[in-house]
């Protein structure tokens, strides 16, 4: 009884702490219960270090966090972290393993405000500057390691200022940019490089729609219009590819029924009926004309018709047979 009120003070003041623990039983309990409070000590220490992620780590960091309620996770979470900074933060681990050296020589506040300055620049631009490594773990002069800084945060500047670029010429064409606000700036310059590739599509289909397919009639235009906007709403290539592959299609149908058009009021006013139009025909004329060439069509064959019907009675007349018939006389 005595060691359960004991755990339960204990159990108590790991909750307190913001943990979630549940109390040990059996015989090994006093013994699970001193592991479950090294774990909770632990835990608290690989908190503090992942409080320090910087801010494009946030949805990893959060993981951690809610995994650390349990102090039963702690080990897995120490061993995912370095990880974690091994490959993107070195210099953390290293300045870790290396604090005692700058602290002899009363330089940890200058340690610190080095790692804060290299925190707040994109994790691929600091190893790419493995100088800066070498530099902490040799604990070099401060005169010798701000050069390297300077450089350091004037390259994230041009990477900031670039990426802000590209950021403000996709927003005025109309795309959404709400995912190039998070992650590191390479993930975000990715994510950029991802939206201009569409982009290039999307100004590939306006053109096209501009200078191939509204000389034909602003409602057909209209309409690819619309297709393509949702497409860039929905952000997705494979949509604006399908979308351009209509275009095209639909751009060479209108060319094909041009042609057709053409062809036939050139044929009709070759043979010497008049159809009041002057060729060659404007793209704008086409649907119009497309309209009409059925009646036209019509009254031809009626004109053919009537035709056949008078020449029987022609014939009699030396003049038509002299004059070559049907061929001159014909409209």
């Amino acid at each position: 009884m005595d060691e359960g009120h004991a755990f339960d003070s204990r159990l108590a003041a790991l909750r307190e702490r913001g943990f979630e623990v549940v109390a040990p039983s059996g015989e090994l309990a006093s013994q699970e219960m001193l592991y479950i409070e090294e774990q909770a000590d632990l835990a608290s220490t690989i908190k503090s270090m992942v409080l320090d992620l910087p801010p494009h780590w946030d949805e990893q960091k959060h993981a951690f966090l809610t995994r650390l309620i349990n102090p039963l996770e702690a080990a897995s979470v120490e061993i995912e972290l370095r990880q974690l900074l091994r490959h993107h933060r070195p210099w953390v681990l290293l300045a870790e393993r290396v604090r005692g050296k700058w602290s002899e020589e009363g330089r940890t506040v200058e340690l610190s405000r080095i790692l804060e300055r290299l925190d707040a620049v994109d994790d691929a631009i600091v190893m790419g500057s493995p100088r800066i490594l070498s530099m902490i773990e040799d604990v070099s002069p401060m005169r010798n390691i701000e050069p390297i800084l300077v450089e350091i945060e004037r390259r994230n500047l041009d990477r900031l200022q670039a990426l802000q670029g590209m950021m403000e010429m996709l927003s005025e064409r109309g795309w959404d940019i709400s995912s190039l606000h998070r992650g590191t700036i390479y993930e975000r310059f990715e994510e950029a490089e991802r939206i201009h590739s569409m982009d290039d599509v999307l100004s590939r289909c306006q053109r096209k729609i501009e200078n191939g397919i509204r000389p034909f009639g602003h409602n057909i235009a209209e309409r690819m219009w619309g297709a393509i906007s949702s497409a860039q709403k929905a952000g997705s290539v494979q949509e604006l590819n399908e979308i351009e592959s209509e275009i095209d299609a639909v751009y060479s149908d209108l060319n094909r029924r041009f042609e057709a058009v053409e062809s036939r009021i050139a044929s009709w006013q070759s043979e010497g009926f008049q159809v009041d139009v002057r060729l060659p025909l404007l793209a704008s004329e086409m649907i119009h004309w497309e309209q009409k060439i059925p009646t036209i069509a019509e009254n031809i064959e009626a004109s053919h018709a009537i035709w056949a019907q008078m020449e029987v009675h022609l014939v009699q007349w030396p003049e038509f047979r002299r004059f070559g018939g049907e061929n001159s006389w014909a409209p």
